[in-house]
């Protein structure tokens, strides 16, 4: 009788030479001799076995130990693949092991079981997973897709197609999100698997990745070579290409080189980086009464704080301690102007967008993590960021930001002095709409309505600090309008403190306007906003003019008042 799984079909046996294993590279420098000094604690407090097989020519060491798991066969794979037997006198509940295998002068790791938490991160080559995905999944055939937004950091999206689908198919925003884990079919990726028959492995992929490899040592060491190869010679799929314009820094001297420049950068005048609020920080900062800045003994008391608050604690630092002491360092923020109550705190690298650059690389800091981006994506990217500046016709003019004797209006009074005193405004900050009936979750539509119905979004900000939610902001009110039900909210908000004005029913906005003060003085350019600033607004453009929403980017001037 014919096995048959729940379709009909007949059931497909995985090889018998092959196992689904999990597969790391080592960053570039470690040797097999090293492996064993960067074991975790965890591991070591299992008290594994170490054994030194060879494989097909590759020098190898296996490290073993068991825990509590489910029995697998992984024992009899092991002796395939090693030629060792391992778990002699294990507990019957399971086995771990941990597999290095130095191929061509790198070093490789296979896992099985939760061996994958045995070997410390610093020494993966977390660039890997992704590096072979970009060169040998099929966009086709794409089955799982995790993604996160930098500049929204926190906000993680998940697509999940067991069948698999077409890469456009997942609804990834290529501009704005960075793909953390993806897997699929593949094109061309003659493994032990595949080989002499038509089978296509599958590939999951992340910093590490996952798949079926052999169990022979020739298999798994042509399998390793295979991806080797690809590496080396097989160029990035051109619908794959954007996985790698925005890749996060994992290579340990790369991060230590980025650091020293930072370092340097923090010791001139000029400032090297703007304050960015961290996202996970908004709303305690937007609700806090004063805030301490703290670094290297030292402490700065503030009702705002600033970049130049940040820069001068680094500064006073010895060349070689400033980075290091923003990491040590803390933002405080209090509920009371008498710092009694601390409502939040985090490192202050955490507070700070820098850019540097290697030759023609550009790197970004971003809380507290280092980001690269493709040289040819930056230069677009800076393209459109200054023709959508420049095309910012600036019809609407927004009144002065007044700043009386050094302490700046808020949002708030901005928005309600404009509705009163400026023809044409109505100030709508806080006039929110149910997104639905039976919801708490409200949405507000904008800060001010303009003259000619335009959507004005308005922010105090420090920097490109909290642009990037600016701009998201302002891409899903306008979306959200799309909706009948919400259209019919935001004409009975108008209506009800409007005085007079109305908005149609099949009200559709023909403008968005962001309008920016920018509380260092500097003039509101391209320029001014830091990279992941300028991918959202980007993005958020992008979206709107495709509904035939024009965007409008108006700096907001400062006007000086004494009491």
């Amino acid at each position: 009788m014919t096995n048959t799984n729940s379709t009909g079909l007949p059931r497909q046996r995985r090889p018998r030479d092959t196992r689904n294993m999990t597969l790391h590279r080592l960053i570039e420098g470690i040797s097999i001799d090293e492996v064993l000094d960067y074991l975790t604690k965890g591991c070591q407090d299992l008290n594994p076995a170490v054994d030194t097989p060879g494989l097909a020519g590759s020098r190898a060491v296996l490290v073993s130990a068991s825990y509590a798991m489910k029995p697998s066969d992984l024992v009899g794979d092991l002796l395939t693949l090693t030629g060792v037997q391992v778990g002699s006198g294990h507990r019957p509940e399971g086995l771990g092991a941990a597999l290095f295998v130095e191929v061509d002068g790198r070093v490789y790791l296979a896992t099985f079981g939760k061996a994958h938490t045995w070997i410390e991160d610093s020494v993966k080559d977390r660039s890997f997973g992704l590096s072979l995905a970009v060169r040998c999944l099929d966009p086709a055939e794409i089955s799982d897709v995790v993604r996160l937004v930098p500049a929204m950091n926190g906000r993680v999206d998940s697509t999940l197609v067991p069948g698999g689908s077409p890469l456009w198919n997942m609804r990834i925003d290529q501009v704005t999100q960075m793909v953390r884990k993806i897997k699929g079919g593949t094109i061309d990726l003659p493994l032990t698997f595949s080989r002499g028959g038509t089978r296509t492995p599958k590939l999951e992929t992340a910093s590490s990745i996952h798949t079926h490899l052999g169990i022979t040592p020739a298999g798994f060491i042509a399998d390793v070579r295979t991806f080797e190869n690809i590496l080396r010679t097989r160029d990035v799929h051109r619908d794959l290409q954007f996985i790698e314009n925005i890749v996060p820094v994992h290579c340990p001297t790369l991060i230590a080189e980025l650091d020293d420049r930072l370092d340097s950068l923090l010791g001139e005048i000029e400032l090297p980086f703007a304050l960015a609020v961290p996202i996970e920080r908004m709303n305690a900062y937007s609700t806090a009464s004063s805030f301490q800045v703290c670094a290297g003994g030292a402490r700065l008391s503030r009702l705002h704080p600033t970049a130049d608050d940040i820069a001068l604690l680094a500064r006073r630092q010895d060349r070689g301690k400033r980075l290091n002491a923003l990491r040590r360092g803390e933002m405080r923020l209090y509920a009371s102007y008498d710092t009694s109550d601390l409502i939040s705190h985090s490192s202050l690298l955490n507070w700070i967008e820098a850019s540097v650059s290697i030759g023609a690389e550009r790197f970004t800091l971003r809380e507290g993590e280092w980001y690269q981006f493709d040289a040819t994506y930056l230069s677009d990217l800076e393209r459109d960021v200054h023709r959508i500046f420049d095309n910012s016709a600036a019809a609407l003019v927004l009144p002065p930001w007044q700043v009386t004797d050094g302490d700046f209006e808020t949002e708030r009074q901005y928005n309600i002095r404009v509705g009163d005193t400026c023809p044409g405004f109505l100030t709508l900050d806080r006039r929110t709409v149910k997104s639905r009936p039976d919801r708490r979750s409200e949405l507000e539509i904008c800060d001010l309505l303009g003259p000619l119905d335009e959507l004005v979004h308005v922010k105090l900000a420090e920097g490109s600090d909290v642009l990037s939610h600016l701009f998201f902001q302002g891409l899903t009110s306008a979306e959200n309008l799309a909706r009948a039900d919400i259209r019919e909210r935001f004409c009975a908000v108008v209506d009800r403190y409007g005085k007079g004005r109305a908005v149609p029913s099949d009200f559709v906005p023909k403008k968005v306007v962001y309008g920016i003060m920018l509380k260092t003085g500097r003039t509101l350019t391209a320029d001014t906003l830091f990279p992941f600033a300028q991918v959202t607004l980007r993005h958020a453009v992008s979206k709107l003019n495709n509904r035939g929403i024009a965007v409008d980017v108006v700096g907001i001037p400062q006007e000086f008042r004494s009491s």
